[in-house]
């Protein structure tokens, strides 16, 4: 059955592993081998029954309490997934992978203290693991908000991996968004930029703040049409075009981009470009568009879905928006 897997032919693979079990139905193994292919052929259902067996006939199978965490985390059953970690822990300690997927959940169920210690706890048993160190700084940066912290993490990665460019991306938001430190900000995107000229989030990045700190829009316009467009950040892409259409004074265009942003999103900001909806919202209000920009949030039904949103860049208006460019603190970035 692994050779038929291994030559990616899995239903002669699947075959092969019930055969083996009409000889020993109880060989935890093969019951094993026999979830994983399930989940390679996107057969849910069959690879947690497959799965349960394993752990009947051993209890004691590691990687079967993992997969089954995995499972449960990946429908957002976060406290069962927990609880299913725990068990592939207790029986092997030293195995970090066990220890991250357990770091990660605790993340996913906001508990920011569990999740912190329990990176550490990894970092304990492999201090040169680089998903933990990228992991910590991420929570460090958007959830706890030390960014010393997040910055010195970040540094670790880049220790271990000097060509990591979501870990430079990461600093760079930090400077930018957090600090104020804009000479630190451009030196770290191009940073990236040099690595990868593919590297589509720096582009971005570095775009958002030559237009929101320095008011340098021939510059970011230049440096933007030499990016890639990525599907995973089409909003952020759209929104860049917004703005440039509103710096150009042609409403009509900018609408048309913003809508197509908002189509992009459907009811929710995703979390890896809901800082440059921020930024997109101040800098609008800071150019004079955003009675324009929420007319087309009414318009769509977006002053609904997204009210919070909304009421910011309203409030935006009514205010200073360069208190949301350079400040530090993250309660003026956030509704």
């Amino acid at each position: 059955g692994f050779l038929y897997e291994k030559k990616n032919e899995e239903s002669r693979a699947e075959k092969a592993y019930f055969e083996a079990l009409r000889i020993n139905e109880k060989d935890s193994d093969v019951w094993y081998n026999l979830s994983r292919l399930f989940l390679k052929t996107r057969e849910f259902e069959k690879s947690e029954d497959a799965i349960l067996k394993t752990i009947q006939y051993d209890e004691n199978h590691s990687s079967a309490w993992n997969d089954l965490g995995l499972m449960y985390a990946d429908r957002g059953k976060y406290k069962r997934a927990l609880s299913y970690f725990k068990k592939a822990i207790k029986i092997d300690e030293k195995e970090t992978i066990y220890m991250l997927n357990l770091a990660c959940t605790y993340d996913d169920l906001e508990d920011y203290q569990n999740a912190e210690k329990t990176y550490y706890r990894v970092l304990k048993l492999d201090k040169d693991y680089v998903d933990a160190w990228y992991n910590l700084g991420v929570l460090y940066q958007n959830k706890i908000q030390n960014y010393a912290m997040a910055i010195s993490s970040f540094q670790q990665v880049l220790k271990l991996n000097n060509k990591d460019i979501d870990a430079l991306n990461h600093l760079g938001n930090i400077y930018q968004n957090n600090l104020d430190k804009v000479e630190d900000a451009i030196q770290t995107y191009h940073r990236a930029i040099k690595i990868n000229t593919d590297d589509y989030l720096a582009f971005y990045n570095l775009s958002f703040l030559l237009i929101a700190k320095q008011n340098n829009w021939n510059e970011a316009e230049s440096l933007f049409k030499s990016s890639k467009i990525d599907q995973d950040f089409q909003d952020t892409y759209a929104l860049l075009k917004m703005l440039f259409e509103y710096h150009n004074q042609n409403l009509g265009l900018a609408k048309s981009y913003l809508l197509n942003a908002l189509d992009y999103i459907g009811n929710t900001l995703h979390d890896d470009s809901k800082d440059d909806w921020w930024r997109t919202g101040a800098i609008v209000s800071k150019m004079g568009y955003g009675q324009h920009f929420t007319e087309v949030l009414e318009e769509s039904g977006y002053d609904i879905i997204m009210r919070p949103y909304y009421e910011a860049i309203k409030a935006y208006d009514e205010k200073d928006a360069d208190l949301y460019l350079n400040t530090v603190a993250a309660e003026v970035r956030e509704p």
